[in-house]
């Protein structure tokens, strides 16, 4: 199993998706390659949920997501 946080996603989307790619065992993609996979990716977003969702939409999705009591600890 493999866990991709968003925050981390958006923060070190390069870092994060070589650990995908090696993680499926993919390891014919150029640095050029991985990088415009990524081109768009911004942390604009991060944190919007928070202030968007109520404290229950939030609990519901986190128990829907993965119903793991790390998603807890993480505050999702």
């Amino acid at each position: 199993m493999f866990y991709v946080r968003y925050e981390e996603f958006v923060s070190e989307p390069v870092d994060e998706m070589e650990n995908i790619l090696n993680f499926l065992n993919l390891h014919n993609f150029t640095k050029n390659q991985i990088n415009n996979s990524v081109d768009m990716v911004s942390k604009k977003s991060v944190g919007k949920s928070k202030s968007n969702l109520s404290k229950a939409d939030l609990n519901r999705l986190g128990h829907i997501i993965n119903p793991t009591q790390e998603l807890i600890d993480l505050h999702f």
